[in-house]
């Protein structure tokens, strides 16, 4: 398997060479720019890079599209140089890797030793973080692992490249509200799939989005420069987002896992792609 994935990857990377692997073990790190999980694995990714230079270890990123927009490979490249990924990245817009490897959600880590043999699949940070606590401990390198929140994060798609129609997603809740999914307004919302949708609501009306949920976090999957097209409320509160990529911003984090509304005002025309909310 690991073969067929490096005859389709090396000499094709966008942003660096591949070397030495297949004849050590690899790491194949599937993610996305606007993923959460994914964004927050890239000082773990990192580590794993830099020091598997003589300790056997080859780093390979697959960049996987969720959205049309990271089709692109500027964006790409651009969220590389701001990340400072220090790995070498493989653009998977047609999903080729990703069907090979059966993945089904982001991250996915694979993990194959020097015959090729597929040893470890992860599917969580917390997993990836205990393999480069291991990979240190051998390597003989310090490893700061930090303090790892144990989130569970619920996703409404709004405009992704996967999933069923925004008529479906009417017919299957049933629920009135959702008929508003889709403003006509300056938001443009462009609904596709919902996934848990008993932990986060979201109805639009002209150029509000109101976002409902119990949790400790909210993110959201924007257009480029977003910041001069919207503004982020909670409540008589105007929220300034951090951004972690151009189009991933984190829009509140706190502590507690509370019930919050969170209202999106387009101030111009304003594209949102999904929102994302975490209960600690």
């Amino acid at each position: 398997m690991l073969g067929i994935l490096l005859e389709k990857i090396i000499g094709h990377t966008i942003n660096g060479r591949i070397y030495n692997a297949g004849e050590q073990h690899t790491l194949i790190a599937l993610w996305s720019y606007a993923n959460v999980e994914s964004a927050e694995a890239v000082p773990t990714l990192n580590f794993l890079a830099e020091n598997g230079t003589g300790n056997k270890l080859s780093v390979v990123g697959v960049h996987i599209a969720e959205y049309e927009f990271q089709k692109s490979t500027g964006n790409v490249i651009k969220e590389i140089e701001s990340l400072r990924i220090s790995f070498p990245v493989y653009q998977d817009n047609t999903n080729e890797i990703w069907g090979l490897l059966n993945a089904t959600g982001l991250p996915a880590y694979f993990l194959f030793d020097s015959s090729g043999a597929l040893v470890a699949e992860m599917i969580s940070n917390n997993d990836l973080l205990e393999y480069a606590m291991d990979f240190a401990t051998d390597a003989g390198v310090y490893f700061k692992k930090g303090i790892v929140r144990q989130v569970k994060r619920s996703q409404i798609y709004l405009g992704t490249l996967r999933g069923r129609k925004i008529e479906e997603i009417v017919d299957h809740t049933g629920e009135e509200e959702w008929a508003g999914a889709i403003s006509k307004g300056r938001i443009l919302v462009r609904g596709d799939w919902l996934q848990d949708t008993e932990s986060i609501r979201a109805t639009a009306d002209g150029d509000e989005l109101l976002c409902e949920f119990r949790g400790s976090e909210l993110f959201a999957v924007v257009c480029s420069g977003w910041m001069e097209l919207a503004i982020f409320e909670n409540g008589e509160h105007i929220l300034r987002p951090d951004p972690i990529s151009s189009n991933l911003v984190s829009v509140i984090n706190h502590e507690t896992n509370e019930i919050m509304k969170i209202k999106i005002r387009a101030k111009k025309n304003f594209e949102i792609y999904s929102i994302i909310s975490g209960r600690s």
